[in-house]
């Protein structure tokens, strides 16, 4: 391809005293060599050496201003871009080589293809490999099973089209822990997300973050979760009550209801679920 037909793809990288990992952050996207894309780094009024860092680099479009938080940044800026391809790096973490081609070769409107998810390694302080997200679900249904399912947690490795967001909609900036999981839940009601084999990019696990110390902490992922379940059928809706309560209070379901009152349930949600099946079939 010439340069003018590969798609812009806009990186947008929210920090604050991020000094220590952001260099590596930028650098992870120039070795892309990917001939058209625009990074730009929103930082809420660091205190360290970011900004230093950030005026070595005359590519970088950016802001340092106070903000409202990780999701103020990102929405701050996604209204600074103009790629046809959004992804979001936070400070601390780095793409793969290549994953700008990657992504480029999957993205496929003509197909229908507008939102992926690639493989994304969990590494320490040092950049050495943990684990990673193998596994992961990203219909609707699992992921509001936290509990149950793996799904999508680092943004190094999901890219989209820019008319995802457009009609998703902003990050949520009451949303500290969870945004995210939040957005991925808006996204899934919308578009079919698609899960490609390739290693797209690194998630650096750090003791003293948030998605380490409170990130997937029941109390911020439930409300989230609960918020989505007037989407589901009456059927779904209370398999899901019953599996949640039995996963949040182990024994509940053994010990403390009344057996008739757990075979009254059992009829209803089969009588739920079968009245739903009929329903598709008729339709």
């Amino acid at each position: 391809m010439e340069n003018k037909e590969w798609p812009l793809i806009s990186v947008i990288t929210p920090v604050y005293n991020g000094a220590k990992y952001i260099e590596e952050a930028i650098h992870s996207v120039l070795i892309q060599n990917y001939p058209r894309f625009e990074h730009i780094v929103v930082d809420g009024g660091s205190t360290d050496r970011t900004v230093e860092i950030l005026r070595k680099f005359s590519h970088l479009k950016w802001i340092s201003e106070p903000d409202q938080g990780q999701s103020d940044a990102m929405n701050k800026g996604f209204a600074m871009s103009s790629g046809d391809i959004i992804v979001y790096l936070c400070a601390d973490d780095y793409f793969e080589p290549r994953a700008f081609f990657t992504a480029v070769k999957h993205l496929d409107r003509s197909k229908g293809i507008y939102y992926i998810v690639g493989g994304c390694n969990v590494v320490d302080i040092n950049g050495q490999r943990l684990y990673g997200h193998e596994g992961m679900r990203v219909d609707f249904w699992c992921m509001l099973q936290y509990w149950r399912y793996i799904y999508p947690q680092n943004w190094t490795a999901i890219f989209y089209y820019r008319e995802v967001q457009e009609k998703v909609g902003l990050w949520d900036i009451h949303l500290h822990y969870t945004m995210d999981y939040d957005f991925l839940l808006r996204s899934a009601l919308l578009y079919n997300i698609v899960v490609i084999p390739e290693v797209l990019g690194n998630f650096r696990y750090i003791p003293g973050t948030k998605t380490y110390e409170q990130g997937t902490h029941p109390r911020h992922l439930t409300p989230v979760s609960k918020k989505y379940w007037k989407y589901l059928s009456p059927g779904k809706k209370l398999s899901l009550n019953w599996d949640y309560y039995s996963w949040r209070f182990p024994g509940w379901t053994r010990s403390k209801i009344p057996r008739p009152v757990k075979q009254v349930y059992r009829h209803l949600r089969k009588f739920l679920k079968d009245r739903s099946e009929q329903k598709r079939e008729c339709e």
